[in-house]
């Protein structure tokens, strides 16, 4: 116990370039935390973390939901971090958005065009041997900043694969896939 009050005495008199990366975002979470709130707002939390520290975060609130029954909104865009942690996915896309659901639909079955090519996008885990073969990995066509411009239609539409005449003048609503699942898309509309 004495070296764990020894290195916090030592991180509390550090300034932040002399912490690791993992060790500022844990400091950050405390003082989230002190305050006794109910919801947490964790904005890119794992970001520029090696992925061991990235696991390590993700159990930190892990245990903070369980022990301190925290609501907890965790925005990314690394989807592979939600397996297992997040209860709902919402997927944005030009501030929109494109798919509503319970994370095991969503991560599983990604229903909107843009969901499912952020995903194709994921880097493949390399397997226990690194014998892993080198893949390209899937890019989403066309200049995501034209998309946030005012423009009529769907705003995926100029880099949306399954494209079609109507997405050009009009923006989709919102279809219910399920009680839970809503999906922002022509393609699905009719099937209420």
């Amino acid at each position: 116990m004495l070296f764990l009050a020894e290195e916090a005495e030592r991180i509390a008199r550090s300034y932040p370039h002399q912490l690791s990366g993992g060790q500022r975002q844990r400091i950050l979470i405390a003082q989230a935390i002190a305050c006794g709130p109910s919801v947490v707002i964790a904005d890119e939390p794992t970001a520029s973390l090696d992925p061991t520290t990235q696991m390590e975060i993700l159990g930190v609130f892990r245990t903070l939901r369980k022990n301190l029954g925290l609501a907890m909104i965790f925005i990314t865009h690394n989807p592979a971090l939600l397996g297992g942690f997040a209860d709902r996915v919402l997927v944005l896309y030009a501030g929109r958005i494109v798919e509503l659901g319970p994370a095991e639909k969503v991560l599983a079955s990604p229903r909107h065009p843009y969901t499912r090519s952020l995903f194709q996008a994921i880097p493949p885990f390399l397997s226990e041997t690194h014998s892993a073969h080198k893949k390209k990995l899937a890019a989403i066509p066309g200049d995501s900043l034209a998309s946030s411009l005012p423009r009529e239609g769907c705003p995926f539409e100029p880099r949306c694969p399954e494209r079609m005449d109507v997405c050009k003048s009009q923006e989709p609503g919102l279809v219910k896939l399920s009680e839970a699942h809503v999906v922002s898309c022509f393609r699905y509309e009719g099937q209420e």
